[in-house]
């Protein structure tokens, strides 16, 4: 005891990192373990060598002052360098994978701004000392390599790597436009220009058409909807930047309104409960939004409904006559039979002898037929379409308008 015994080990022991005993037993019958030199245990305490027995019980202090040492002459083999991986092109704030493989040694991941100068030992990202090494977000295109040592060795290194980093376009700004909208409007959007974006990549929802690849884009609503996104994000070099959104509130148009006047020529009726707006032939009738309107003067009226700021087609319209009956009081006397008519008209100007002009207008004020009456005269009416007609029968200084339906 006490001094150095050298033995020769012809293979190349094999040692892993899993906790093993190093050590001998002196005999087979009292079943003690002694250390050699190298003991595992947790936590660690370094120097501290302990007896136990072969199964790794009992363990006790091992305090003799003189052990059995067991030294070991290392003889490495000369370190391979291996291939790197191959060159990557990354956008502005993200990270790289880099490997490298056919390589022996230990394995330390090194940078460089150019690739030929200023070589240091990496100091962030993940798995410095690993095959395979993941960079920081980046910023600027930087070169990587790894440095293969052995001891006794003097290092090798693989082929660098260039990992060039794209300028990422910005963040998208805030986008302009009309967040309310009729089914069928057209509207635009708008946001201020990106920095170093080339394109802009619009994204519309379903219901929607439209196509841009600049700032500005035409959108079409062409369904209802109560949330409609817009987004967009700027896009160049083949890296995309952070998006932004607007939404929209797409609302339905009105249904058509149709109106009435079965309860006399000049007290109109619309069949919409609310959003009425009467109109004449000189446009929108002011304060008349009521569902009824009474005409107190000769013209074509209809109304328009409108409803979160979206507007009906025009209704049908009604034409009132109001002094032209009056003259018909006054000046002439006309007699219509037998209405509703179905296949003739009958015309009859008691106490006139000679002829007069007659217009017939459907209910929008289109002329439908015309010619002569004198006391009596029978308009074929077969080809007429179901509805309300006008005829207007006069000469000068004498005019009547009356009503009639064909069936």
């Amino acid at each position: 005891m006490g001094t150095w015994h050298t033995f020769n080990i012809t293979e190349p022991p094999v040692f892993s990192d899993v906790d093993y005993y190093a050590g001998y037993a002196t005999t087979a019958a009292d079943n003690i373990y002694y250390p050699l030199g190298v003991q595992d245990e947790d936590p660690l305490r370094p120097e501290t060598f302990y007896v136990s027995d072969l199964t790794g019980g009992n363990t006790l202090p091992f305090t003799f002052p003189s052990r059995l040492m067991i030294g070991a002459i290392l003889a490495p083999t000369a370190p391979v360098a291996g291939i790197a991986g191959s060159d990557l092109v990354l956008c502005s704030g993200d990270a790289g994978y880099i490997s490298v493989q056919e390589y022996s040694g230990f394995i330390q991941w090194q940078e460089s701004p150019d690739g030929i100068t200023n070589w240091i030992n990496v100091s962030s990202g993940n798995g410095f000392n690993t095959s395979t090494y993941i960079t920081p977000p980046l910023a600027n295109t930087t070169y990587y390599r790894a440095e293969i040592i052995q001891p006794t060795f003097a290092p090798v290194y693989t082929n660098s790597v260039s990992v060039i980093v794209m300028p990422s376009p910005g963040d998208a700004g805030l986008i302009t436009g009309d967040t309310s909208v009729c089914e069928g409007e057209e509207a635009t959007y708008t946001i201020e220009a990106i920095e170093n974006a080339t394109d802009y990549l619009w994204t519309l929802p379903d219901g929607t058409t439209g196509f841009s690849n600049t700032n500005t884009i035409q959108v079409t609503f062409n369904n209802p909807m109560d949330i409609a996104t817009i987004i967009v994000a700027g896009a160049g070099q083949g890296c995309l930047g952070a998006s932004s959104f607007i939404p929209v509130t797409v609302h339905a148009i009105p249904a058509t309104p149709v109106i009435t006047n079965d309860q006399g020529e000049q007290n109109l009726h619309s069949d919409a409960s609310s959003g009425n707006q009467w109109y004449d032939q000189n446009g929108p009738i002011n304060g008349a939004t009521w569902q009824d309107y009474f005409a107190d003067a000769d013209g074509n009226y209809y109304v328009i409904v409108t409803e979160n700021g979206c507007s009906s087609l025009p209704s049908n319209i009604l034409t009132v006559y109001i002094s032209a009956v009056k003259d018909f009081d006054r000046n002439l006397l006309v007699h219509l039979y037998p209405n509703p008519v179905s296949n003739e008209l009958y015309i009859e100007t008691p106490g006139n002898s000679s002829f007069m002009q007659y217009e017939i207008h459907d209910a929008y004020g289109v002329l439908v037929l015309k010619g002569e009456v004198a006391t009596k005269s029978i308009v074929d009416t077969k080809e007429l379409v179901p509805g309300v007609y006008f005829i207007q029968i006069g000469k000068p200084g004498q005019t009547s308008i009356r009503k009639f339906v064909k069936e």
